[in-house]
């Protein structure tokens, strides 16, 4: 029982103090599963493999597979992988709502207008700067940026070739089908209501003919 109670303290005090993307969390999970209670790094290591070849929230599933290896393969481990995930998701559910019942009693107060007001462009330019670099990487994925961001004066460092598939007559094909495909799958999900995971195996399918990755 005792791992038990060390990985259910660990993802409660986890799920606390650290806020952020899933490389955030790898670290303090490591020092949960492998320094604390001795995890091996192969079984580590499979554990990060699985986290990131699955959907969802990495930190999630990090939490609930902790909990599976705490019991050591007794029956109980696969209670304890939903307790873990409770425990993991309980705090931020606890601290929005607190956020919240605060907000509602400041919202209309001149200092939050004030902030709201002043944080509103910032909000903009890291929605637009996303949605930017979304676009970017659909019309031309086989380009990098930024890779190396200690060479400022080798411009060549920031803007370099992935790879060389889409290349020659695909690289314009692309530019053209990525733009289309947005207007038009916008225009589908926006007016026609068609479901996304159609949209989704529609395009792929048009992807593999149009590009032909077999020549």
């Amino acid at each position: 029982m005792v791992p038990l109670i060390i990985v259910f303290l660990g993802c409660l005090i986890i799920s606390f103090v650290v806020f952020g993307g899933a490389q955030v969390f790898i670290p303090y999970f490591k020092i949960l599963l492998v320094n604390i209670l001795d995890i091996s790094e192969e079984t580590w290591n499979s554990v990060l493999s699985i986290a990131n070849s699955t959907p969802g929230v990495f930190g999630l599933k990090l939490a609930f597979i902790s909990g599976f290896l705490a019991g050591e393969g007794h029956w109980w481990a696969y209670l304890a992988m939903f307790i873990t995930y409770l425990i993991f998701i309980i705090i931020p559910i606890f601290l929005m709502i607190w956020i919240m019942n605060k907000f509602n009693k400041v919202k209309n107060k001149k200092f939050t207008i004030s902030l709201y007001n002043i944080m509103k462009p910032v909000l903009c330019g890291v929605l637009a700067a996303v949605a930017i670099n979304l676009i970017m990487s659909l019309v031309v994925p086989f380009l990098g940026f930024n890779e190396l961001s200690d060479n400022f004066g080798q411009l060549d460092k920031y803007i370099y070739f992935k790879d060389t598939f889409f290349t020659k007559w695909r690289y314009w094909v692309l530019i053209a089908w990525s733009i289309l495909s947005i207007i038009i799958d916008y225009v589908l999900i926006m007016k026609y209501k068609t479901n996304i995971f159609l949209l989704i195996v529609i395009n792929i399918t048009l992807c593999m003919i149009i590009f032909q990755p077999w020549i």
